[in-house]
């Protein structure tokens, strides 16, 4: 008996992890096309990492905005009375039915609270996983996009899928569909002077992607 029920918060994580697996995909952002300039040049190599930023709903943020427009009014009582960085955060923080929710969702796929980064007020989540593993939980492909006039590629999507009950604790998730050249959402491609822009393998050119850090 004690066995069993030594096991019960167990199997009621493997329920879980089975649960946001299973449930129906809905699309969560999706654009008609590369923006102009940018053109699809191939798959990248599955076994490339992708560094994924994951935003999540700030509820109380309105609160803070309040905050911050009394403090920076010299006609109003509080001018003057900044918040510490733990009120700020705090005013940050995402519910903790999203932290758990999202928890859930990502461990359901092996990622664990040792192989993840959160910000200070826990409103963003850093994770590191090949492309293949990306594309199965954002229900995508990705493809390697290249610039006509710079020649930067990038690896991007054109839209990403989440399961529907997760839609309300993520705001989104990058680098999926914006196109903009950031430093921390940027890859690289080297060419070897055999390799045509549209045959990339892992055997035939190198995909490198900057690795953002968190300060």
């Amino acid at each position: 008996m004690r066995l069993s029920l030594l096991a019960l918060p167990f199997a009621a994580a493997l329920v879980r992890a089975v649960h946001y697996r299973d449930i129906p995909y809905k699309i969560k952002e999706s654009i008609q096309g590369p923006p102009r300039g940018w053109h699809r040049n191939g798959p990248v190599p599955p076994d490339h990492r992708i560094e994924l930023k994951i935003a999540l709903p700030q509820p109380h943020f309105p609160i803070l905005e309040k905050h911050l427009w009394e403090v920076s009014n010299p006609k109003h009582d509080r001018y003057g009375a900044y918040l510490s960085k733990e009120e700020t955060e705090a005013l940050m923080a995402p519910h903790p039915e999203t932290l758990d929710v999202v928890s859930e969702w990502l461990s359901s796929y092996g990622i664990e609270e040792e192989h993840l980064y959160r910000s200070s007020a826990q409103d963003w989540i850093t994770i590191r996983v090949p492309v293949a593993l990306a594309e199965e939980m954002l229900d995508t492909k990705y493809h390697i996009y290249t610039h006509s006039d710079s020649g930067e590629s990038i690896v991007r999507t054109t839209s990403y899928s989440l399961p529907e009950g997760l839609h309300e604790h993520v705001e989104l998730i990058q680098p999926t569909t914006m196109f903009t050249r950031l430093k921390s959402f940027k890859s690289t491609l080297h060419w070897s002077n055999t390799v045509s822009s549209g045959s990339l393998s892992p055997s035939t050119g190198t995909l490198t992607g900057t690795c953002w850090k968190p300060g």
